[in-house]
């Protein structure tokens, strides 16, 4: 290095510390550090560029509403990291005023420098800058030569800014077996190796952090890396992304197990519900969360956004891109919130209840414990509020190193239904954090059993036995609305099931149609297997049997997607029935509990979100679609529906449902193949209410 070169080179550091209120970060073993030493464990949402998921390029660059949206995300929830999205498109389309890549529009290169240095000036906040939607990834989501080239034009403009992270891609898709491994890795590596040439070019005075996304399933697995790490530019300064929109099972696999060994950050996680399949659940959600930050891994959840499920914002646009928009956060937006801001608090852990389903008939007693962690200090207190089991609201918890319990006598004859145990952990500076769990206290099985459909009792059961039986009798199990059936059967007719419950509709039937799934707990101890029935009220349409299959000795719960009744329709349903099959002669024991219907619910709102007595228009999934998209939408008591597609300039294109709907969930499909790319609207229409949403096809 030249001394002209040298002297460039420190008078950048200095006004790197004195411009922007953040320090350079650095990887050490399998963590991200701070310029103090101390480990980074950011936490926030991911943001949209001046695009915003296409809902904003019809209209011109606004990066003040950029700006207002950091400014919420940080000064009100209290996020210190995000991920900010780059959206680009290859062409623009006709309704499009922005959308080209930095390589082709230099306003929008200035547009993302002004928000990198809007954020520069947060105190301690960082940014992770993400090659989101671009057109120089292939189609697996990779990296390209052309990929290069877009981060030759931003590192240059960004090198001197500690506070920023850079993203290589999003998501290279699919290659589940893992065959394309070497490939993925070879153009993550690639990529690196050019940044940090551009960094060096740039004067840069440090390596920023540079993260490569999973190789496998939109950027779910890590474990590749954890065997081949990234080599370019001596392999320093490299974190590790993963995508987790998955069940609690996987999280081991995700990101557990590899932050073992490499720095890992989790770039997109969410209540994400494709189709009718729900990903991760909220409750999963709140779990990925703490054991990331009892894990010390920074994460960003998805999406500080109104129309970008699963949306952290309520949709409250209209029909506009949400400039000025008052933000309001969904259900799933307040769970991150409140994590967010409680990130001076302690963490509350494995926080359950044993058992956590007692009979009222006589007195049970319930073990809590919980895993309660603070990083910065120590745990002075924990306190159970027990007030709606009949204890007190300030029950202390005595621990064991970081297992803190507690035991709770609940009276016989106490009333029945779902209580809640409120726990409130402090810390050694005064902060504190309170989570809840739920008890079900039940009375003893009555004579029926009942199936549900949102805790509301739907059909109570009726019994029917056939056959040579010598020996059946049915009665509570555990004491609660368990089902038992102790069974002997000899000579019984070969390849003819043994029906043993049948719940009768009452002559009209059941329309299932706003149902996603049948779901039901069961275990056998003993020869035979189980199938479920529907029939169709008049058997019109006839009738359909499904097999659970692998059912133990021990409770498990199923989740049967009424999809699979293909032999009737579902919309009028008469009887539902649950028999053994595959047993002539034996004898075992059958039990059934918690049989459920489980509703639609919206890839945009959880069903939770809204009263159950209004009307509902959930926005379409996926926007922008390309060919195939779905409305999704709640009719709260019978009514005459009609829904209208219409162009951007107001003419009506086709009527998507026009029909009398009765109380329930439903959704449409819209087939784009014959329609221009561009901006739809789509109104529901009803009686008073109205609702008018956007959509967005692109070829």
């Amino acid at each position: 290095m030249n001394l002209n070169r040298f002297i460039i080179f420190l008078l950048l550091i200095v006004l790197s510390k004195s411009f922007f209120a953040q320090g350079w970060l650095y990887t050490s073993g399998n963590k991200i550090y701070k310029e103090d030493g101390t480990v980074f464990t950011g936490r926030g949402a991911n943001v949209f560029d001046t695009r915003s998921c296409n809902a904003a390029t019809a209209f011109s660059p606004n990066v003040e509403e950029v700006k207002r949206r950091i400014d919420e995300l940080v000064d009100v929830w209290g996020a210190d990291y995000m991920r900010l999205c780059l959206e680009s498109y290859e062409t623009l389309a006709g309704w499009q005023v922005h959308g080209l890549s930095v390589l082709e529009d230099t306003v929008y290169l200035n547009d993302i420098v002004e928000i990198i240095e809007h954020i520069g000036t947060k105190d301690s906040v960082y940014v992770l800058l993400s090659v989101w939607n671009d057109p120089s990834l292939d189609d697996m989501g990779w990296p390209t030569a052309e990929t290069i080239e877009t981060w030759r034009v931003l590192v240059p403009k960004l090198a001197q800014y500690p506070h920023v992270l850079f993203g290589v891609c999003n998501e290279p898709q699919s290659n589940s077996d893992g065959a394309l491994d070497p490939d993925v890795w070879e153009a993550m590596n690639n990529t690196v190796a050019a940044i940090r040439v551009e960094e060096e070019n740039a004067s840069s005075p440090q390596q920023h952090i540079i993260t490569v996304q999973g190789t496998r399933d939109w950027a779910r697995y890590l474990g590749y890396y954890v065997d081949h790490p990234i080599t370019a530019g001596g392999g320093t300064n490299i974190a590790y992304e993963t995508h987790c929109y998955d069940h609690e099972d996987k999280f081991a696999e995700r990101f557990i197990n590899p932050s073992e060994h490499i720095p890992v950050v989790i770039g997109e996680f969410g209540p994400a519900v494709i189709g009718s399949t729900l990903y991760m659940t909220l409750e999963e959600c709140q779990l990925m969360m703490d054991e990331a930050e009892y894990l010390q891994i920074p994460y960003t959840a998805w999406a500080f956004h109104q129309r970008c499920p699963p949306c952290l914002l309520v949709d409250s646009a209209g029909s506009g891109p949400g400039f000025g928009m008052t933000i309001v956060p969904t259900e799933w937006g307040e769970l991150v919130m409140d994590q967010l801001l409680a990130k001076n608090c302690p963490t509350i852990r494995d926080f359950e209840a044993n058992p956590d389903k007692v009979t009222n008939d006589v007195s049970a007693e319930v073990t809590i414990s919980a895993s309660i962690t603070y990083e910065g200090g120590s745990i002075t207190s924990a306190t159970l509020d027990l007030s709606e089991l009949g204890g007190g609201s300030e029950v202390s918890m005595s621990n064991a190193g970081d297992i803190y319990t507690a035991a709770h006598t609940i009276p016989a004859g106490f009333e029945a239904g779902i209580k809640k145990i409120y726990l409130t952990a402090m810390n050694n500076i005064g902060n504190e954090r309170t989570k809840s769990i739920e008890l079900q206290v039940v009375a003893p099985a009555t004579e029926d059993l009942i199936i549900y459909i949102d805790n509301e009792t739907l059909i109570e059961a009726t019994w029917e036995f056939r056959g040579t039986l010598s020996e059946i009798s049915s009665g509570a199990y555990e004491g609660s609305n368990h089902y038992q059936f102790d069974y002997e059967i000899s000579n019984w007719y070969a390849g003819f099931g043994l029906n043993l419950i049948n719940w009768q509709g009452d002559g009209f039937g059941y329309d299932f149609t706003g149902y996603d799934s049948l779901q039901l707990a069961c275990r056998i101890d003993g020869p035979g297997s189980v199938y479920i029935i529907l029939n169709d009220a008049d058997n019109a349409t006839g009738s359909d049997e499904v097999y659970l299959d692998d059912i133990s000795d021990s409770y498990q719960k199923f989740t049967i997607p009424l999809s699979s009744f293909t032999g009737m329709s579902l919309n009028d349903i008469g009887e539902i029935t649950v028999g053994l099959s595959g047993v002539q002669s034996g004898s075992g024991v059958f039990c059934i509990d918690d049989i459920r219907l489980k509703p639609l619910v919206s890839a945009v709102e959880n069903d939770k979100t809204r009263k159950p007595s209004e009307f509902n228009l959930c926005q379409n999934y996926p926007n922008p679609f390309n060919h195939i998209t779905e409305i999704s939408y709640h009719v709260p008591f019978e009514s005459k529906v009609k829904i209208t597609l219409y162009d951007v300039s107001g003419k009506k294109v086709k009527i998507l449902v026009d029909e009398t709907k009765t109380k329930g969930n439903y959704r449409v499909k819209v087939d784009g193949s014959n329609l221009a790319s561009g901006i739809y609207y789509y109104q529901l229409r009803t009686g008073k209410y109205t609702s008018v949403k956007k959509m967005a096809l692109i070829k």
